[in-house]
């Protein structure tokens, strides 16, 4: 609203650097916060049961899964007419971590509920940080693929959004500043 991408356009450099450096210092920001968020658990006695490796194959996880956030994020952004709308939009934010395995178990949800948590990637993303920090816990129940197979779904669901959203935040920032 203060004229800077006007500066950026007037620069010579590509129209998409805004974007992915956009992204890429939100992604300084989510590692940062991992860090923060593991020397925390240490401090008041978590330790990864499985290891180092699965441990650091945890937090790849939830680093790679902030990064294609972060481009759905861009997208939707760009798409908002000015910036309060876009803070608004992150209110969104929580419907969509309520329906997951976060907070409950899907299994004492009803069917289509359930359906809707296994499917969502939050649930794939909790399952798989449990599975690597050596802290699945308890599942029965049937359940869907995302839930039994939660690593692979997780990067399965990275890498579908970022192919997805990278792309179309690309288009959509260079028609905004066309």
């Amino acid at each position: 609203s203060r004229g800077l991408m006007s500066r950026f356009r007037s620069m010579p450099m590509s129209r998409v650097a805004v974007a992915f450096g956009h992204t890429a210092s939100d992604m300084v920001g989510g590692l940062l916060s991992v860090a923060i968020m593991a020397v925390a658990g240490l401090l008041v006695g978590w330790r990864a049961s499985d290891g180092l490796l699965n441990a650091l194959a945890g937090f790849g996880l939830l680093v790679l899964m902030r990064y294609a956030l972060s481009w759905v994020g861009c997208f939707f952004g760009l798409k908002v007419p000015n910036e309060q709308m876009a803070q608004q939009l992150t209110l969104l934010v929580m419907p969509v971590t309520m329906l997951s395995n976060a907070f409950v178990p899907t299994d004492g949800m009803p069917a289509w509920l359930r359906f809707i948590a296994e499917w969502n990637p939050l649930s794939a993303l909790t399952a798989g940080c449990r599975e690597l920090f050596g802290n699945p816990g308890t599942v029965t129940g049937s359940h869907a693929w995302p839930v039994d197979h939660p690593v692979a779904a997780t990067l399965l669901w990275s890498v579908g959004l970022l192919v997805v959203f990278v792309p179309l935040s690309v288009r959509s920032f260079q028609r905004k500043n066309r």
